[in-house]
């Protein structure tokens, strides 16, 4: 059965990222205003200006929610991050245990205590009502969790979709990590040099319609979602 034919029976369940940032770019009028563009283009590649807010999702003995803000952006009074303060507000009130970030080292710190927790009970809680799990890298990050396997490991880039070999994936990813490297902290351009191709696969430019239709989507995505069907069975 094609997915398209599928889909008009039940639809696949998506499930929101486990962890999960509020980001806002800087305000690029007050660095034009003060004259100090060469200054924006050496803040812009620093995360932590842009983020305003983090959430945490821990599925274990039910779901709680833990929240950081980041305090330095709350003060700054950006119009960008003001604008979003009211859904902050929103965010803390819904929150089970808010944390307030004043530096990247409190933010990295606290990545390291929630993010593998997260990502790691709610990918148990999806696993034990799923045949099949498909974990979508965030900011690029090849590995999201170091204890995840994967049976099949895909890159996608504009029109087109490249399938790896996902034995020959772990071992470059453990082979980083011997060498000193995060495995959470990879990025394709890491990795993807080290990789074994298989398959590579056209993907059509689709417009935004197709978000909401999704046999016409599934339609026109036939050859990429039979082909990894294929291979998930072979496993």
């Amino acid at each position: 059965m094609k997915l398209r034919d599928a889909c008009k029976c039940s639809l696949p369940i998506e499930v929101m990222n486990p962890v999960d940032a509020l980001m806002s770019p800087l305000n690029v009028k007050t660095f034009l205003e003060r004259k100090m563009m060469t200054q924006l283009y050496l803040f812009e590649p620093e995360t932590f200006l842009h983020l305003i807010a983090e959430r945490y999702t821990l599925c274990k003995d039910g779901i709680k929610h833990i929240l950081s803000v980041n305090m330095e952006a709350i003060k700054s009074k950006s119009p960008y991050v003001m604008r979003d303060l009211e859904y902050v507000k929103r965010l803390e009130e819904n929150a089970d245990k808010v944390l307030y970030l004043k530096n990247l080292n409190e933010w990295n710190s606290v990545f390291q205590d929630y993010g593998s927790k997260a990502i790691r009970s709610c990918y148990r809680r999806v696993s034990e009502k799923a045949e099949c799990v498909i974990i979508e890298g965030f900011n690029d990050a090849v590995c999201p969790d170091d204890s995840l396997r994967y049976d099949l490991v895909i890159g996608v880039a504009p029109g087109v979709t490249v399938f790896y070999d996902a034995e020959n994936f772990h071992r470059v990813i453990e082979t980083l990590r011997e060498l000193g490297k995060d495995p959470r902290g990879l990025r394709a351009e890491d990795v993807v040099k080290y990789l074994k191709k298989g398959k590579i696969l056209q993907i059509p430019a689709l417009p935004s319609s197709c978000l909401k239709d999704y046999d016409e989507l599934s339609g026109k995505l036939d050859q990429l979602i039979d082909y990894t069907l294929q291979r998930v069975k072979n496993h």
